[in-house]
């Protein structure tokens, strides 16, 4: 701070300002040095006098051609008194997604600007004399927060502070065991009970799904209990019991099955050609999945026709499936609790009722199990191949690197790198039938966050799953670093630490694998229409498409 003639200036005051100080005491002089009035300099050389009027607070600079005014009195001299500011935090480090209290006083103040920060900080309205806002810290880093207060002219203090957010620590709560998960007996008569027995450790809730006589939705008591079910009608069906521990914890998930007599065995038709129903009898007629083993979330359709039925209704299996049912339609569903859903198709007239069920198991993407040889996808057709079962999976395409496989090019005719070829481009990949491909990438480039996304194919059909992994072929990566999709879907990722998407660092080697396994087992493949290569490889095709949005 420097004084002229006794009054205070701030050494960030621009030389404007200064001068409007000596002239206000002179009236009129010619100087010698460039003047800048809103960051626009009129060179000394322009200058022949400056004159300020008290009376109407003008200034006014006379050059060698043209006349500046500025209208002084937009912006009052302090209204007496010194220029005060506080500034202070709830604290100086918070973990990412915790609150933050920023408070300030004044005196003498006549406006304030906030910039920097997060969470709304910059550009944000401050209050006077005093105030307080609440911020959420999003983003991981040490962020500074400035306050920068002025009173008249030439009065101005800038405060800031540096508040540090740092990374969630994980939960370190114990996760659910179900230690036991019971039944009385695996098959019952029509109109027999059989009881449910159950035992946990840790669990926080248990969730029922599946089965028959009340269990889907049902209560489930802890640490233990037990539930008695009655069998209304043929039918055979699992139980599912998944249980959750303390917060960020894997729940544990068991399951067990019960047949009543008279219930045909799951997923298959005794009769593949059976006879049209007599006139007047009631049946359904067809009652069928498009995919009996489907992928975590995996699409999969029902479909069903009656015959002289009046009403239908949809018993067991989960989801919304439980519900008035048209005599004939279809309906598409996904679960992402695995094991062995049982759907039940009851219809009836004024003679009775009828019973159908099928069976879709879901399994895990990056399990190593499942329900062997898996076919899923309805359709059939194509060519065919035998995969052989193997704990991993053999690399049966041509890899990439990013450049060559995009095939673009910047302005200077230099490969493109990621994560930007070209917004929105699209590129088919190659992927053995009973193996993965994958594209290699560095992310020195990626500054923020954006997603791969993994779009309907129009020439393989087939479950597929992509990854993004620090080692080729490696689908058993977190649960944000892996996408299962058939009609779609997306691999989000950042650089700059945003929740909930798959975590990248900088500067570092990434594969982005494709499979249409379950990312383990070659056996498990649901690829239904390879194309034969050269080498007589069977090999399909996924479409991949990668849309960069900076801090998406």
């Amino acid at each position: 701070m420097q004084e002229l003639n006794g009054i205070r200036l701030l050494n960030k005051i621009n030389l404007f300002r200064a001068v409007f100080l000596a002239m206000a005491l002179i009236g009129s002089a010619v100087v010698s040095a460039d003047i800048v009035i809103d960051n626009q300099v009129i060179p000394a050389t322009d200058i022949t006098s400056i004159v300020i009027s008290p009376s109407t607070g003008l200034i006014s600079i006379s050059t060698t051609g043209y006349t500046v005014t500025k209208d002084g009195s937009t912006t009052p001299p302090p209204s007496g008194g010194e220029l005060t500011v506080s500034f202070s935090a709830s604290s100086t480090q918070i973990n990412q997604g915790e609150s933050l209290s920023l408070a300030w006083t004044t005196t003498n103040a006549d406006s304030c600007t906030a910039t920097g920060g997060f969470g709304g900080w910059d550009g944000s309205t401050v209050t006077l004399p005093s105030g307080s806002k609440s911020l959420s810290g999003s983003f991981t880093g040490t962020f500074t927060f400035l306050l920068s207060c002025q009173a008249g002219f030439i009065d101005i203090i800038e405060k800031s502070l540096s508040i540090t957010v740092s990374e969630a620590p994980q939960p370190s709560g114990n996760a659910a065991v179900i230690n036991t998960f019971d039944t009385s007996a695996t098959q019952i008569t029509q109109g027999g009970i059989a009881t449910l027995t159950w035992s946990t450790t840790n669990a926080v809730s248990c969730e029922a799904t599946g089965g028959f006589g009340g269990w889907a939705g049902g209560s489930i008591d802890l640490p233990s209990g037990a539930k008695t079910i009655t069998g209304s009608f043929p039918i055979a069906a699992t139980f599912v019991l998944s249980c959750q521990g303390d917060a960020g914890t894997s729940p544990d998930v068991k399951s067990l099955s019960i047949a009543i007599a008279g219930a045909t065995d799951p997923g298959t038709d005794p009769d593949p050609d059976p006879d049209p129903p007599a006139d007047g009898e009631l049946a359904i007629t067809s009652f069928t999945t498009s995919a009996s083993t489907v992928f975590e979330n995996g699409p999969f359709t029902l479909s069903w026709t009656t015959a002289n039925a009046t009403s239908c209704k949809g018993l067991d299996g989960g989801g919304n499936w439980a519900a008035p049912r048209s005599l004939s339609g279809s309906i598409e569903l996904a679960f992402s609790v695995l094991g062995t859903h049982t759907f039940t198709l009851r219809c009836q007239n004024a003679d009775g009722f009828v019973a159908a069920t099928v069976d879709v198991t879901v399994i895990s993407p990056g399990g190593a199990g499942g329900g062997g040889g898996g076919g899923g996808g309805g359709g059939g057709g194509g060519t065919t191949q035998t995969c052989v079962p193997s704990t991993s999976l053999s690399l049966t395409a041509v890899p990439f690197g990013w450049s060559d496989w995009w095939a673009t090019k910047n302005s200077t005719g230099v490969p493109e790198v990621f994560p930007a070829p070209l917004n929105e481009k699209i590129a088919r990949l190659d992927v053995g039938q009973c193996g993965y491909n994958y594209v290699s990438f560095n992310t020195a480039n990626a500054h923020g966050s954006g997603a791969i996304l993994l779009i309907p194919t129009t020439s393989s059909d087939g479950l597929r799953l992509g990854s993004i992994s620090r080692v080729p072929g490696d689908f058993g990566v977190a649960a944000e670093c892996r996408e299962f999709w058939g009609l779609g879907s997306q691999l989000s990722y950042s650089t700059s630490g945003l929740p909930g998407v798959c975590q990248l660092e900088k500067n570092t080697d990434y594969h982005a694998n494709f499979t249409f396994t379950n990312g383990t087992d070659a056996s498990t493949s649901t690829c239904t229409s390879p194309v034969t290569r050269g080498d007589g490889s069977l090999l399909c095709e996924v479409e991949v498409q990668v849309k960069f949005i900076e801090n998406l």
